[in-house]
Protein backbone atom coordinates (compact mmCIF):
# COMPACT_ATOMS: atom_id res chain seq x y z
CA UNK A 1 0.00 0.00 0.00
CA UNK A 2 1.39 3.27 -1.07
CA UNK A 3 3.13 5.41 2.03
CA UNK A 4 0.58 8.64 1.68
CA UNK A 5 -2.16 6.24 1.40
CA UNK A 6 -1.47 4.24 4.56
CA UNK A 7 -0.78 7.81 6.58
CA UNK A 8 -4.30 8.49 5.22
CA UNK A 9 -5.34 5.50 6.97
CA UNK A 10 -3.32 5.85 10.50
CA UNK A 11 -4.69 9.35 10.60
CA UNK A 12 -8.35 8.67 10.52
CA UNK A 13 -7.95 5.92 12.65
CA UNK A 14 -6.24 7.86 15.42
CA UNK A 15 -8.82 10.87 14.88
CA UNK A 16 -11.30 8.49 15.07
CA UNK A 17 -10.67 8.23 18.89
CA UNK A 18 -11.85 11.69 19.74
CA UNK A 19 -15.04 10.73 20.32
CA UNK A 20 -14.10 9.09 23.70
CA UNK A 21 -13.61 12.77 24.85
CA UNK A 22 -11.54 12.94 28.38
CA UNK A 23 -11.27 10.29 30.80
CA UNK A 24 -8.69 11.69 33.59
CA UNK A 25 -7.03 8.64 35.55
CA UNK A 26 -4.46 6.15 34.90
CA UNK A 27 -5.97 2.78 34.67
CA UNK A 28 -6.39 2.61 30.64
CA UNK A 29 -3.20 4.06 30.03
CA UNK A 30 -1.65 1.28 31.96
CA UNK A 31 -3.68 -1.45 30.51
CA UNK A 32 -2.54 0.15 27.18
CA UNK A 33 0.58 -0.12 28.14
CA UNK A 34 0.48 -4.07 29.74
CA UNK A 35 -0.69 -5.03 26.24
CA UNK A 36 2.54 -3.66 24.80
CA UNK A 37 4.99 -5.42 27.15
CA UNK A 38 5.39 -2.39 29.26
CA UNK A 39 8.16 -0.47 27.46
CA UNK A 40 8.21 2.55 29.87
CA UNK A 41 10.17 0.22 31.93
CA UNK A 42 12.81 0.41 30.11
CA UNK A 43 12.93 3.99 29.82
CA UNK A 44 14.61 7.16 31.56
CA UNK A 45 12.17 10.38 31.44
CA UNK A 46 12.02 13.78 32.71
CA UNK A 47 8.29 14.67 33.67
CA UNK A 48 7.16 18.01 32.93
CA UNK A 49 3.83 19.85 33.83
CA UNK A 50 2.48 23.28 34.18
CA UNK A 51 -0.26 25.77 33.04
CA UNK A 52 2.31 28.00 31.14
CA UNK A 53 6.16 27.23 29.82
CA UNK A 54 5.93 23.49 30.17
CA UNK A 55 6.32 23.33 26.18
CA UNK A 56 8.83 25.75 25.82
CA UNK A 57 11.13 23.93 29.08
CA UNK A 58 10.48 20.44 27.17
CA UNK A 59 11.68 21.94 24.31
CA UNK A 60 14.72 23.98 25.85
CA UNK A 61 15.89 20.34 28.06
CA UNK A 62 15.53 18.24 24.90
CA UNK A 63 17.56 20.59 22.86
CA UNK A 64 20.05 20.98 26.06
CA UNK A 65 20.73 17.04 26.83
CA UNK A 66 21.00 16.77 22.94
CA UNK A 67 23.53 19.11 23.00
CA UNK A 68 25.18 17.27 25.74
CA UNK A 69 25.48 14.43 23.29
CA UNK A 70 22.30 12.02 24.81
CA UNK A 71 19.65 10.66 22.56
CA UNK A 72 16.26 12.35 23.33
CA UNK A 73 12.60 11.82 22.91
CA UNK A 74 10.71 14.67 23.27
CA UNK A 75 6.11 13.98 23.83
CA UNK A 76 4.54 17.62 23.44
CA UNK A 77 0.69 18.80 22.80
CA UNK A 78 -0.89 19.87 21.30
CA UNK A 79 0.69 19.94 17.64
CA UNK A 80 0.41 22.74 15.25
CA UNK A 81 0.17 21.45 12.04
CA UNK A 82 1.15 17.53 12.27
CA UNK A 83 0.02 15.06 14.90
CA UNK A 84 3.56 14.17 13.89
CA UNK A 85 5.25 17.08 15.47
CA UNK A 86 4.37 15.56 19.00
CA UNK A 87 6.81 12.67 18.75
CA UNK A 88 10.42 13.55 18.12
CA UNK A 89 13.71 11.71 18.33
CA UNK A 90 16.77 14.21 18.27
CA UNK A 91 14.89 17.15 16.94
CA UNK A 92 13.39 14.88 14.13
CA UNK A 93 9.44 14.36 13.86
CA UNK A 94 8.30 10.70 13.76
CA UNK A 95 8.24 9.76 9.88
CA UNK A 96 4.75 9.03 8.40
CA UNK A 97 5.82 5.42 7.96
CA UNK A 98 6.80 5.16 11.65
CA UNK A 99 3.46 6.51 12.96
CA UNK A 100 1.19 4.29 10.78
CA UNK A 101 2.92 1.23 11.54
CA UNK A 102 3.02 2.09 15.51
CA UNK A 103 -0.66 2.81 15.15
CA UNK A 104 -1.97 -0.30 13.44
CA UNK A 105 0.35 -2.21 15.82
CA UNK A 106 -0.84 -0.36 19.19
CA UNK A 107 -4.90 -0.60 17.72
CA UNK A 108 -4.34 -4.18 16.68
CA UNK A 109 -3.41 -5.33 20.39
CA UNK A 110 -5.90 -3.17 22.12
CA UNK A 111 -8.72 -3.35 19.68
CA UNK A 112 -10.74 -5.42 21.90
CA UNK A 113 -11.18 -2.87 24.21
CA UNK A 114 -12.59 -0.61 21.72
CA UNK A 115 -14.97 -3.00 20.77
CA UNK A 116 -16.12 -4.91 24.24
CA UNK A 117 -15.30 -2.48 27.12
CA UNK A 118 -18.21 0.44 26.12
CA UNK A 119 -17.40 2.11 29.74
CA UNK A 120 -13.87 2.03 29.20
CA UNK A 121 -13.02 3.02 25.81
CA UNK A 122 -8.79 4.41 25.78
CA UNK A 123 -9.02 8.01 24.97
CA UNK A 124 -6.95 9.68 21.77
CA UNK A 125 -4.13 10.72 24.01
CA UNK A 126 -4.10 8.20 26.03
CA UNK A 127 -3.54 6.36 23.34
CA UNK A 128 -0.79 8.44 21.21
CA UNK A 129 0.76 9.18 24.92
CA UNK A 130 1.63 4.78 24.49
CA UNK A 131 2.57 5.20 21.01
CA UNK A 132 5.00 7.82 22.05
CA UNK A 133 6.84 5.73 24.76
CA UNK A 134 6.48 2.86 22.26
CA UNK A 135 8.24 4.36 19.79
CA UNK A 136 11.19 6.17 22.23
CA UNK A 137 12.24 2.52 23.39
CA UNK A 138 11.84 1.20 19.45
CA UNK A 139 14.54 4.27 18.94
CA UNK A 140 16.25 3.45 22.09
CA UNK A 141 16.65 7.00 23.02
CA UNK A 142 18.55 7.87 26.03
CA UNK A 143 16.37 10.32 27.65
CA UNK A 144 12.36 10.92 26.91
CA UNK A 145 10.90 14.17 28.01
CA UNK A 146 7.35 13.77 28.55
CA UNK A 147 5.08 17.09 28.44
CA UNK A 148 1.60 16.92 30.71
CA UNK A 149 -1.79 17.06 28.60
CA UNK A 150 -3.85 18.76 31.39
CA UNK A 151 -2.90 18.89 34.60
CA UNK A 152 -0.77 15.78 35.92
CA UNK A 153 -1.61 13.57 38.70
CA UNK A 154 -4.56 11.81 36.54
CA UNK A 155 -2.62 12.61 33.40
CA UNK A 156 -2.23 9.67 31.21
CA UNK A 157 1.64 10.76 30.90
CA UNK A 158 2.25 10.23 34.65
CA UNK A 159 2.49 6.46 34.19
CA UNK A 160 5.86 7.20 33.92
CA UNK A 161 8.93 7.19 36.43
CA UNK A 162 10.99 10.09 36.08
CA UNK A 163 14.48 10.85 36.83
CA UNK A 164 13.32 14.36 37.66
CA UNK A 165 10.00 16.72 38.16
CA UNK A 166 9.35 19.77 36.85
CA UNK A 167 6.48 21.68 37.42
CA UNK A 168 6.51 25.45 35.07
CA UNK A 169 4.53 28.15 35.69
CA UNK A 170 1.28 27.72 37.12
CA UNK A 171 -2.42 29.72 36.54
CA UNK A 172 -6.43 29.40 36.77
CA UNK A 173 -6.96 27.35 33.08
CA UNK A 174 -9.02 24.22 32.89
CA UNK A 175 -10.81 24.98 36.29
CA UNK A 176 -13.78 23.16 35.58
CA UNK A 177 -11.73 19.81 35.02
CA UNK A 178 -8.83 20.68 37.69
CA UNK A 179 -10.35 22.91 40.55
CA UNK A 180 -11.76 26.79 40.95
CA UNK A 181 -8.56 27.75 43.00
CA UNK A 182 -4.67 27.97 42.53
CA UNK A 183 -4.52 25.15 45.55
CA UNK A 184 -6.76 22.79 43.28
CA UNK A 185 -4.33 23.07 39.70
CA UNK A 186 -1.25 22.95 42.29
CA UNK A 187 -2.09 19.64 43.91
CA UNK A 188 -3.11 18.51 40.58
CA UNK A 189 0.03 19.82 39.01
CA UNK A 190 1.91 18.16 41.82
CA UNK A 191 0.79 14.78 41.23
CA UNK A 192 3.67 14.14 38.90
CA UNK A 193 5.91 13.85 42.18
CA UNK A 194 7.35 10.99 42.80
CA UNK A 195 8.89 9.28 46.08
CA UNK A 196 12.03 10.47 46.10
CA UNK A 197 12.56 11.76 42.81
CA UNK A 198 14.09 15.62 42.74
CA UNK A 199 11.42 18.51 42.02
CA UNK A 200 11.97 21.99 40.28
CA UNK A 201 9.25 23.95 40.38
CA UNK A 202 8.71 27.47 38.72
CA UNK A 203 6.21 29.01 40.57
CA UNK A 204 6.77 31.84 42.87
CA UNK A 205 3.34 32.04 44.22
CA UNK A 206 3.20 30.85 47.91
CA UNK A 207 -0.02 29.17 47.69
CA UNK A 208 1.69 27.23 44.85
CA UNK A 209 4.98 26.56 46.74
CA UNK A 210 3.54 25.35 50.08
CA UNK A 211 0.96 22.93 48.18
CA UNK A 212 4.06 21.42 46.50
CA UNK A 213 6.44 21.72 49.37
CA UNK A 214 3.87 19.75 51.22
CA UNK A 215 3.45 16.91 48.78
CA UNK A 216 7.31 16.68 48.01
CA UNK A 217 7.83 16.60 51.99
CA UNK A 218 5.45 13.67 52.11
CA UNK A 219 7.15 11.81 49.33
CA UNK A 220 10.30 12.62 49.98
CA UNK A 221 11.18 14.24 47.50
CA UNK A 222 13.62 17.31 46.85
CA UNK A 223 12.57 20.49 45.71
CA UNK A 224 13.91 23.67 44.26
CA UNK A 225 12.16 26.45 43.77
CA UNK A 226 12.28 28.98 41.50
CA UNK A 227 13.70 32.81 43.97
CA UNK A 228 15.47 30.48 46.45
CA UNK A 229 17.19 27.93 44.99
CA UNK A 230 17.36 29.50 41.40
CA UNK A 231 16.44 33.28 39.95
CA UNK A 232 15.92 34.89 36.71
CA UNK A 233 17.62 38.52 37.09
CA UNK A 234 17.21 39.91 34.34
CA UNK A 235 16.72 39.90 30.38
CA UNK A 236 17.09 41.89 27.37
CA UNK A 237 15.20 41.75 23.90
CA UNK A 238 17.12 42.30 20.93
CA UNK A 239 15.13 43.41 17.69
CA UNK A 240 17.33 42.94 14.36
CA UNK A 241 13.71 44.19 12.96
CA UNK A 242 13.76 40.43 10.83
CA UNK A 243 13.59 38.65 13.97
CA UNK A 244 14.38 38.84 17.78
CA UNK A 245 16.67 37.40 20.62
CA UNK A 246 16.86 37.80 24.12
CA UNK A 247 20.02 37.71 26.43
CA UNK A 248 18.60 36.23 29.83
CA UNK A 249 20.86 36.49 33.16
CA UNK A 250 19.70 33.51 35.28
CA UNK A 251 21.23 32.25 38.36
CA UNK A 252 21.09 28.75 39.92
CA UNK A 253 22.50 28.78 43.50
CA UNK A 254 25.79 30.76 43.64
CA UNK A 255 26.69 30.96 39.69
CA UNK A 256 25.01 32.99 37.23
CA UNK A 257 24.84 32.12 33.38
CA UNK A 258 24.52 34.51 30.57
CA UNK A 259 22.28 32.44 27.89
CA UNK A 260 21.19 33.87 24.80
CA UNK A 261 17.95 32.53 23.18
CA UNK A 262 15.55 33.08 20.23
CA UNK A 263 12.42 32.65 22.26
CA UNK A 264 11.72 35.91 23.66
CA UNK A 265 10.28 37.56 26.59
CA UNK A 266 10.02 37.78 30.55
CA UNK A 267 8.42 34.30 30.76
CA UNK A 268 11.20 32.92 28.70
CA UNK A 269 13.47 33.77 31.14
CA UNK A 270 11.61 31.97 33.55
CA UNK A 271 11.76 29.07 31.37
CA UNK A 272 15.72 29.53 30.53
CA UNK A 273 16.10 29.59 34.29
CA UNK A 274 13.88 26.19 35.27
CA UNK A 275 15.62 24.51 32.17
CA UNK A 276 18.99 25.33 33.70
CA UNK A 277 17.98 24.03 36.94
CA UNK A 278 17.36 21.01 35.80
CA UNK A 279 20.52 20.84 34.24
CA UNK A 280 22.27 21.54 37.08
CA UNK A 281 20.20 18.83 39.34
CA UNK A 282 20.62 16.01 37.35
CA UNK A 283 24.44 17.27 36.90
CA UNK A 284 24.95 17.23 40.81
CA UNK A 285 23.16 14.49 41.30
CA UNK A 286 24.86 12.47 38.45
CA UNK A 287 21.90 11.37 37.02
CA UNK A 288 22.84 11.84 33.65
CA UNK A 289 26.68 12.06 32.60
CA UNK A 290 26.06 15.28 31.09
CA UNK A 291 28.35 18.36 31.05
CA UNK A 292 26.36 21.50 32.28
CA UNK A 293 28.22 23.83 29.89
CA UNK A 294 27.07 21.69 27.06
CA UNK A 295 23.65 20.94 28.15
CA UNK A 296 23.25 25.13 28.80
CA UNK A 297 24.46 25.93 25.20
CA UNK A 298 21.46 23.53 23.98
CA UNK A 299 19.44 26.17 25.29
CA UNK A 300 20.35 29.10 23.22
CA UNK A 301 19.83 26.41 19.66
CA UNK A 302 16.45 26.00 20.66
CA UNK A 303 13.80 26.88 18.35
CA UNK A 304 9.98 26.22 18.99
CA UNK A 305 7.72 27.68 16.20
CA UNK A 306 4.97 29.64 17.03
CA UNK A 307 5.87 31.27 20.29
CA UNK A 308 6.40 35.29 19.94
CA UNK A 309 7.79 34.44 15.71
CA UNK A 310 7.11 36.41 12.79
CA UNK A 311 6.81 34.61 9.74
CA UNK A 312 8.17 34.77 6.41
CA UNK A 313 5.32 37.07 5.23
CA UNK A 314 5.53 39.65 8.46
CA UNK A 315 2.95 38.31 10.80
CA UNK A 316 3.51 38.10 14.41
CA UNK A 317 2.17 35.12 15.74
CA UNK A 318 2.15 33.42 19.89
CA UNK A 319 0.06 30.80 20.58
CA UNK A 320 -0.71 32.12 24.17
CA UNK A 321 -4.19 30.73 24.63
CA UNK A 322 -5.41 31.62 27.70
CA UNK A 323 -5.29 34.48 30.23
CA UNK A 324 -2.23 34.00 31.99
CA UNK A 325 -0.35 33.55 28.56
CA UNK A 326 -1.87 36.14 26.34
CA UNK A 327 -1.07 39.35 29.63
CA UNK A 328 2.76 38.16 29.14
CA UNK A 329 2.35 38.36 25.57
CA UNK A 330 0.77 41.93 25.59
CA UNK A 331 3.57 42.80 27.93
CA UNK A 332 6.19 41.39 25.69
CA UNK A 333 5.30 43.05 22.35
CA UNK A 334 4.52 46.08 24.53
CA UNK A 335 8.36 46.44 25.60
CA UNK A 336 9.52 45.63 21.95
CA UNK A 337 6.98 47.59 19.97
CA UNK A 338 6.20 50.61 21.99
CA UNK A 339 3.27 52.90 20.90
CA UNK A 340 2.81 50.38 18.02
CA UNK A 341 -0.90 49.50 17.47
CA UNK A 342 -1.46 46.18 15.87
CA UNK A 343 -4.48 44.42 14.03
CA UNK A 344 -4.65 42.01 16.44
CA UNK A 345 -6.19 38.58 14.47
CA UNK A 346 -8.06 36.29 17.26
CA UNK A 347 -9.95 33.16 18.11
CA UNK A 348 -10.14 31.22 21.44
CA UNK A 349 -11.71 28.31 23.06
CA UNK A 350 -14.97 28.50 25.15
CA UNK A 351 -13.00 27.02 28.29
CA UNK A 352 -10.81 30.14 28.48
CA UNK A 353 -11.75 33.14 29.91
CA UNK A 354 -11.87 34.65 26.91
CA UNK A 355 -13.92 37.68 27.80
CA UNK A 356 -10.50 38.43 30.00
CA UNK A 357 -8.50 38.33 26.95
CA UNK A 358 -10.18 40.12 24.59
CA UNK A 359 -10.53 42.77 27.12
CA UNK A 360 -6.86 42.93 27.52
CA UNK A 361 -6.53 42.45 23.57
CA UNK A 362 -8.33 46.20 23.02
CA UNK A 363 -6.16 48.53 24.04
CA UNK A 364 -3.33 47.11 21.94
CA UNK A 365 -4.97 46.88 18.30
CA UNK A 366 -5.90 49.44 16.29
CA UNK A 367 -8.40 46.95 14.32
CA UNK A 368 -9.59 43.53 15.11
CA UNK A 369 -10.24 40.90 13.12
CA UNK A 370 -12.18 37.57 14.21
CA UNK A 371 -12.10 34.45 12.24
CA UNK A 372 -13.84 30.77 12.68
CA UNK A 373 -11.17 27.78 13.72
CA UNK A 374 -10.94 24.24 13.09
CA UNK A 375 -12.05 23.11 16.63
CA UNK A 376 -15.67 21.96 17.61
CA UNK A 377 -14.94 24.37 21.17
CA UNK A 378 -14.34 27.45 19.83
CA UNK A 379 -16.44 30.75 20.47
CA UNK A 380 -18.05 31.79 17.85
CA UNK A 381 -16.55 35.03 16.51
CA UNK A 382 -20.48 36.76 16.45
CA UNK A 383 -20.33 36.43 20.26
CA UNK A 384 -17.04 38.12 20.47
CA UNK A 385 -17.49 40.46 18.18
CA UNK A 386 -20.89 41.39 20.08
CA UNK A 387 -19.33 41.36 23.24
CA UNK A 388 -16.21 43.80 22.06
CA UNK A 389 -19.29 46.35 21.05
CA UNK A 390 -21.35 45.94 24.20
CA UNK A 391 -18.21 47.78 25.40
CA UNK A 392 -19.07 50.48 23.07
CA UNK A 393 -15.81 50.59 21.76
CA UNK A 394 -14.58 52.27 18.68
CA UNK A 395 -12.07 50.06 16.67
CA UNK A 396 -13.04 48.42 13.71
CA UNK A 397 -13.78 44.50 14.10
CA UNK A 398 -13.98 42.35 10.82
CA UNK A 399 -15.36 38.83 10.92
CA UNK A 400 -13.80 36.11 8.60
CA UNK A 401 -15.03 32.77 8.06
CA UNK A 402 -11.83 32.05 5.92
CA UNK A 403 -7.95 32.50 7.70
CA UNK A 404 -6.63 32.60 4.51
CA UNK A 405 -8.37 35.98 3.28
CA UNK A 406 -7.95 37.07 6.56
CA UNK A 407 -3.82 36.97 6.47
CA UNK A 408 -4.59 39.07 3.42
CA UNK A 409 -6.21 41.48 4.64
CA UNK A 410 -4.07 42.19 7.78
CA UNK A 411 -1.32 42.02 5.70
CA UNK A 412 -2.61 45.33 3.69
CA UNK A 413 -3.47 46.77 7.06
CA UNK A 414 0.22 46.09 8.97
CA UNK A 415 1.80 45.27 11.90
CA UNK A 416 -0.55 42.16 12.14
CA UNK A 417 -0.02 39.86 15.29
CA UNK A 418 -2.59 36.64 15.52
CA UNK A 419 -3.42 35.17 19.04
CA UNK A 420 -5.64 33.21 21.51
CA UNK A 421 -5.52 29.83 20.25
CA UNK A 422 -2.54 27.22 19.45
CA UNK A 423 -5.51 25.98 16.71
CA UNK A 424 -5.14 29.45 15.22
CA UNK A 425 -1.46 29.74 15.00
CA UNK A 426 -1.71 26.06 13.47
CA UNK A 427 -3.99 26.86 10.64
CA UNK A 428 -2.49 30.52 10.31
CA UNK A 429 1.12 28.81 10.10
CA UNK A 430 -0.17 26.35 7.55
CA UNK A 431 -1.98 29.41 5.60
CA UNK A 432 1.21 31.10 5.30
CA UNK A 433 2.74 28.61 3.98
CA UNK A 434 0.70 28.23 1.03
CA UNK A 435 -0.69 24.72 2.48
CA UNK A 436 -4.58 23.73 3.26
CA UNK A 437 -5.67 26.26 5.90
CA UNK A 438 -6.99 23.49 7.83
CA UNK A 439 -4.40 20.91 8.52
CA UNK A 440 -5.36 17.13 7.71
CA UNK A 441 -3.18 16.81 10.60
CA UNK A 442 -5.36 18.21 13.57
Amino acid sequence: MPEKINYKRALDLVRSLYFTGIKPGLENTLKLLSLVDNPQNDLCFIHIAGTNGKGSVSSMTESGLREAGLTTGLFTSPHLISIRERFRVNEKEISKAEFSRLAFFLFERTRHLYEHETDQKPTFFEFITVLAILFFKERNVDIAIMEVGMGGRLDSTNVIHPLLSIITAIGLDHTKLLGPKIENIAFEKAGIIKSGIPVICGERDKRVQNVISEIARDRNAPVYFIGRDFKRLKFNINNTGDFLTQDNLVKWKDKKFRIKTKLVGQHQCLNVSIATAAFAVLNENNLLNIKLSEAINGIKKTEWPGRLDTLKNGLLVDTAHNLAAITQTIHTVKTVFPNKKWTVLFAVLNDKKWKRMITKLIPLSREICLVSINHRNQVNPADIEQFIAKKRDTRKITVFQDIPKAIRYILERGNGIALGSSYLIGEVISASNGKTTFPNDR
